[in-house]
């Protein structure tokens, strides 16, 4: 195996397999998102089934919010390369004692297993004597610092076994290092894109109630003319919004947008409300705009050239905000054609990535044990 310092690197833990663990008739899809969690459940009939919701702690928020930087990077497994593996030394050796002691590999990690631990609990009991859940496939938001690795840790302190879709399915080339996102499994969960994962009559389907929770234009052929997508997070904690080509909804060429944790709803309830069309509330609402502007400018023209909208969470069907995002979208299209019009979808908003990530989980066991969704982080060479 690839290593430039084995000696002094603490051991990897080698990949898991499906024999490790019992088989069971039901798949768990976990959502760590801005502001909480949310799990959701997919029995081997098709039926997924949304049943847990946990808040997260300031902690957490902090740690999210800190993790959509930039600035916040670092070098982490499986590295590809030597200088980033021997500059990474010292944090690996922390993290390792710590969980030695019984403690999380992080403060990150601690905040990450909180909410993840109150998932299991509540997913345990509905469950009942069909559990307890031994594995769970985590997804979280596009962030450019929240690394699978903390993810893997946040699971292994709760006693779960995180599953992610192997780096050829999701990720190409070097990317392994980055967890499945709301990008591919709120896809998903909307119920686009997963012809990949099954083939003949075998493929699961979705179910949706005909009641209030679900935003979509049915006028709209279910093939776009584009595969450009508009995903748009929208939390009490948060705005994210970020365009990329999505067909399939398990594979992932590249994204690019914003990510904003001081434009969640919570902000605008926050300001002194002078009133309905007031400067301050006015204000908030500009920046929204704003934002996604920037997101759908982001990304060559594919913003200016969508095929569908999805947007989603806790906050993503308050009314003036759904209308700023459709006015927004359709002003930044190129064409006029209605027959090239982006479809919006807002299914389940805030089940809808777990309910993917369920989806997913289940459709993990169909994959060669080559391509299991186990995750192995131990150094090695470029991916390319």
């Amino acid at each position: 195996m690839f290593t430039c310092l084995y000696p002094f690197n603490p051991p990897f833990a080698a990949r898991k397999d499906w024999s490790d663990f019992k088989a069971q008739s039901f798949a768990i899809g976990f959502d760590l998102t801005a502001g909480y969690g949310t799990a959701a459940v997919a029995f081997i009939n098709g039926t997924i089934v949304d049943v847990a919701r946990a808040d997260g702690t300031s902690e957490y928020n902090n740690v999210l919010a800190r993790l959509s930087l930039k600035s916040s990077t670092h070098p982490t497994p499986p590295y590809y390369d030597c200088n980033a593996q021997t500059a990474d030394l010292g944090r690996q050796w922390h993290r390792y004692f710590r969980k030695r002691l019984g403690f999380p590999a992080s403060t990150d990690v601690a905040a990450l297993a909180d909410v993840l631990s109150k998932l299991k609990v509540q997913t345990d009991s509905f469950l009942g004597r069909l559990g307890p859940l031994e594995l769970a496939f985590i997804t979280v938001p596009n962030l450019p610092a929240l690394y699978l690795e903390d993810l893997v840790d946040a699971a292994e302190h709760v006693k779960v076994q995180l599953l992610t879709l192997p780096d050829y399915i999701h990720r190409s080339g070097d990317q392994a290092q980055w967890p499945v996102s709301e990008l591919n499994t709120a896809f998903a969960g909307n119920g686009f894109g997963r012809d990949g994962l099954y083939s003949g009559n075998i493929e699961a389907h979705l179910y949706y109630d005909d009641d209030n929770s679900n935003y979509s234009d049915s006028s709209v052929p279910k093939t776009p003319w584009s595969e450009n997508v508009l995903s748009v997070l929208f939390t009490n904690t948060a705005l994210t919004a970020y365009v990329l080509p999505l067909s399939s909804a398990a594979h992932f060429y590249a994204a690019d947008g914003i990510a904003n944790f001081s434009l969640g709803l919570s902000s605008y309830y926050s300001l002194p409300h002078v009133n309905s069309i007031g400067s301050v509330n006015a204000s908030y609402w500009f920046q929204i705009r704003l934002a996604l502007r920037t997101a759908l400018d982001s990304y060559l023209n594919r913003g200016h050239e969508l095929g569908r909208v999805i947007s989603y969470g806790e906050s993503a069907h308050n009314e003036i905000f759904d209308s700023i995002l459709r006015e927004e979208v359709l002003a930044a299209q190129f064409r006029d054609e209605p027959e090239q019009q982006p479809h919006f979808s807002s299914n389940d908003p805030v089940f809808a990535a777990a309910r993917g990530a369920a989806e997913f989980a289940r459709f993990c066991p169909r994959l060669p044990s080559y391509g299991s969704c186990f995750p192995d982080l131990r150094p090695r060479a470029k991916g390319w």
